[in-house]
């Protein structure tokens, strides 16, 4: 079975907030709240320090389970700047502000060998268009599907540039035909 993530993000609106303390009508002796039920706990609009203010967290929601070898290998990956597990199949993750969300999501799927369903699907197309061509060569890296087949002249050593990369950097190698 293929790992997948699906990813979904957590919006924090601060104007959506303060439009609606204003639009409730306060008695005279009344002092409008301008906490709310952040993702981890209760925040104030006033606190510049704010999680909801310094991140912009992202659920991943994971068909594998996230032990705690898999947590280490987030909160290692470079531009993480927060990650909390959820449960045994979804974690929270926020991305440094200096960091690219994009390039931050597709270093944690390829640490951790996992493909987005989109990916698995196109992988999938790819798969069923070259079986038709007799033998193959298909490398998956950073959600770029690359290959190669035998009708290419340079069969063999394309297949060798795809294995070292795989052995150096990571990825997937699907072989068939």
């Amino acid at each position: 079975m293929k790992m997948r993530i699906e990813w979904e993000k957590i919006e924090f609106r601060e104007e959506d907030l303060l439009n609606a303390i204003k639009e409730k009508s306060f008695d005279e002796d009344a002092i409008p709240t301008t906490l709310f039920q952040g993702p981890f706990s209760v925040e104030s609009l006033l606190d510049p320090m704010s999680f909801s203010k310094r991140h912009n967290p992202i659920i991943g929601h994971c068909d594998f389970n996230i032990s705690d070898r898999r947590a280490t290998r987030i909160m290692k990956t470079e531009g993480v700047d927060f990650f909390r597990p959820i449960t045994r199949y979804s974690f929270v993750f926020s991305p440094g502000k200096a960091f690219d969300e994009e390039t931050v999501k597709d270093i944690i799927k390829e640490t951790l060998g996992v493909y987005s369903l989109q990916e698995a699907d196109d992988l999938a197309a790819v798969k069923a268009d070259l079986e038709e061509k007799g033998k193959y060569c298909i490398y998956v890296r950073n959600g770029e599907i690359h290959s190669v087949t035998e009708e290419d002249s340079n069969f063999d050593s394309m297949v060798a540039v795809y294995k070292e990369s795989h052995r150096t950097y990571g990825g997937e190698i699907h072989e068939g035909g």
